[in-house]
């Protein structure tokens, strides 16, 4: 699935829902900082990045995780 945009396509259409049916002001992503692909459809789907990267303890490894976000900021 790879360069066809099926997840632009879906990570739009869970943000849609969750402002439009859920009601949620703000949605949040967390992304290891090295995957860019990963990176490239946050910034494709109106997420900004808030900060810096952040070590992150996951199943006993650490990994370098940075958070975006769509919608307010407060």
């Amino acid at each position: 699935a790879r360069g066809r945009g099926v997840a632009r396509a879906a990570v739009a259409c869970l943000r849609d829902w969750a402002q439009q049916v859920v009601g949620l002001r703000r949605i949040e992503l967390r992304i290891e900082d090295s995957n860019l692909p990963s990176r490239a459809v946050a910034a494709a789907t109106g997420f900004c990045a808030a900060g810096e990267a952040v070590d992150w303890e996951l199943k006993g490894s650490t990994r370098r995780l940075r958070t975006y976000i769509h919608g307010g900021r407060d």
